[in-house]
């Protein structure tokens, strides 16, 4: 209900803007502003016009991030509206597994992006968007069939419910198995499916390695490395890669060496396509730590 509300709200006030002063760029604009409202907390920094949120902006991402940061004279009574807006919520970086209704995560970014899509944009690039629920159990079973184990996944009251325990494989094998992963998504969209499988990895790790401290800033850089996504939305490539930037940071072990292997690709189905993701799979060797580099000392 509270992510509906602010897309509509969201919308509504775009709408009007666009009718009542017709700002060129101006989604992008108020994309940036929204963003500044997920940074400003942690960093504890205010801007009081447009061109603060750029200064700042421009600062703390990284180049490949910067493609969509519109430095325009953009009207301090238009800025001063778009906060009005944004002020009636509170924003965390933290996604979760399952959706909060009291803080709006950077998931908005996808659905805001698919909201305002048209339905003609959705045909000709063959855009179709999974639910939440649907995602979760697509990575909670690849992930179960990637460690070698019987599954056992059920559904309850209409819910997957994956409670698989991995007690035959040690602390040290887990970490080793996830260390090696290679994830990739085809058509990777605005990223669900990777923020997803990060956060099942994650509370994969919480839950069955509790006595070990791991070092989780590498085995988070080690994951993130070893992430490769395609697909033919520019924004949207642009919208994962933000997310991915947003997970770093809100662990605190954003890394500017650490690359995001996201890729604009036609139609990854084609044959040529097929060939062309191959090459950038063989383009980097994998990422990875040895395990005693894995926990902390």
């Amino acid at each position: 209900m509270l992510y509906t509300t602010f897309i509509k709200e969201y919308k509504h006030l775009y709408q009007t803007l666009m009718t009542k002063y017709n700002i060129l760029h101006l989604k992008a604009i108020m994309m940036n502003i929204l963003l500044y409202y997920f940074l400003k907390s942690k960093f504890n920094t205010n801007c009081f016009h447009y061109s603060d949120v750029i200064q700042f902006l421009e600062k703390l991402l990284p180049p490949d991030l910067r493609c969509y940061i519109f430095n325009v004279n953009l009207d301090d009574n238009i800025f001063n509206q778009i906060c009005m807006c944004l002020n009636n919520y509170n924003f965390t970086l933290t996604e979760s597994l399952k959706q909060c209704e009291e803080f709006i995560d950077p998931s908005i970014f996808s659905q805001l992006h698919e909201y305002f899509k048209e339905d003609y944009e959705k045909t000709i690039n063959g855009a179709y968007y999974t639910q939440l629920e649907e995602q979760i159990f697509m990575c909670q079973r690849a992930l179960v069939y990637y460690l070698n184990k019987q599954d056992k996944i059920e559904k309850l009251d209409n819910k997957y419910i994956f409670y698989n325990e991995f007690n035959n494989l040690t602390d040290n094998e887990l970490i080793k198995k996830l260390s090696d992963i290679v994830i990739l998504d085809p058509a990777v969209g605005t990223g669900n499916l990777m923020i997803i499988m990060l956060n099942v990895i994650l509370s994969l790790l919480s839950k069955f390695c509790l006595n070990n401290q791991f070092d989780y800033t590498k085995i988070i850089h080690t994951l993130v490395y070893n992430i490769y996504g395609f697909d033919i939305d520019d924004y949207a490539i642009f919208i994962t890669k933000l997310r991915l930037f947003l997970f770093l940071l809100n662990n605190s072990c954003f890394n500017y060496q650490i690359p995001f292997n996201i890729y604009k690709i036609n139609d990854s189905l084609l044959r040529k396509d097929k060939d062309l993701i191959q090459q950038y799979l063989r383009k980097k060797s994998r990422y990875n730590f040895n395990e005693s580099s894995l926990y902390t000392t």
